[in-house]
């Protein structure tokens, strides 16, 4: 029997052009599970998503290939997808069973139709998008003017989380991280734009001007991500590690009649304590370094 429950299944597809090296990808991921012993080969005929003659033979992938892995808690369901254009049938048919498109880019070849075609289909159905920037360690590529490429493809709010280091041979997370260099610059430059973006689309002066969500005790490292229109229900993420807990305080809005959170030990809606600070209904907690707390405010009528 699976340890996971439906709550914990993540469902991926990956997009993108022929020869982007979303089956290599696929086949690292699967390696990095431990579900492969060895890292296979497109050009041996050795992977695990192009098992087919027909595939092996023309060194591509002919047909959507599900794959499924267990990591770190969660289950995923990947969904490794053909790139050229004549096979474009079987990787539409992805875009039904996943929630999230994975658009892989390769580095030497820049964006390719099928990256920009699939980027868009999986907007008009409203998927998660991110995109993965492959072979990083190629010769003679430009990542700051790949970079600059995409924002201008697929919009600003196109930030890199992760970003090369040493020449292509690491990556350093930019959002946990907040010092140290990488092959584009400062991680500091990088973490910075993230958060402004974040705080930027989550402004909640915008809606409600009158309320100052969430005040910190001490510096400003939580994130607040609002996800859905009327702000009722918000996640919010601990982005430094400075310690073993950071203590944050929610402003409850007038309106409310309950604040509520997801517990991490049965996935249910509790309620949490509101007290009173000066004038102002609030709710204390803490957050340990790079982990999160799924809430809502729970108002008149609405849950």
């Amino acid at each position: 029997m699976p340890s996971y429950t439906t709550a914990d299944i993540r469902n991926i597809a990956l997009f993108g052009h022929g020869g982007a090296g979303k089956t290599s990808l696929a086949e690292a991921m699967l390696h990095e599970a431990q579900v492969i012993g060895h890292v296979g080969s497109v050009e041996r005929g050795t992977t695990v998503s192009d098992f087919t003659d027909e595939e092996k033979h023309g060194q591509h992938s002919l047909y959507c290939s599900p794959l499924g892995f267990d990591y770190q808690g969660k289950h995923l369901n990947l969904l490794d997808t053909p790139g050229y254009p004549d096979f474009i049938g079987h990787t539409l048919i992805a875009l039904s069973a996943v929630e999230t498109a994975a658009i892989v880019i390769n580095a030497a070849a820049g964006i390719e139709p099928t990256a920009r075609r699939m980027m868009d289909r999986a907007a008009e159905r409203g998927l998660c998008r991110c995109i993965i920037v492959n072979k990083i360690d190629a010769q003679n590529i430009d990542l700051p003017q790949l970079l600059e490429q995409i924002r201008e493809a697929f919009g600003t709010r196109c930030l890199p989380v992760n970003l090369p280091a040493d020449g292509g041979k690491a990556v350093v997370d930019c959002f946990k991280n907040t010092s140290g260099d990488s092959d584009l610059g400062a991680v500091a430059d990088a973490h910075l734009a993230l958060v402004e973006q974040i705080v930027e689309a989550n402004d909640p002066n915008k809606a409600v001007p009158e309320k100052l969500w969430v005040q910190l005790r001490g510096r400003n490292l939580v994130m607040g991500i609002h996800e859905d229109d009327d702000l009722n229900k918000f996640v919010f993420v601990a982005s430094k590690d400075v310690g073993s807990k950071q203590a944050a305080v929610l402003v409850v809005p007038d309106d409310a009649t309950a604040v509520e959170k997801v517990s991490k030990k049965t996935g249910k809606w509790v309620a949490m304590k509101i007290e009173k600070e000066g004038e102002k209904k609030v709710v204390k907690f803490t957050l340990k370094p790079a982990d999160g707390e799924l809430m809502r405010v729970v108002r008149p009528g609405k849950k």
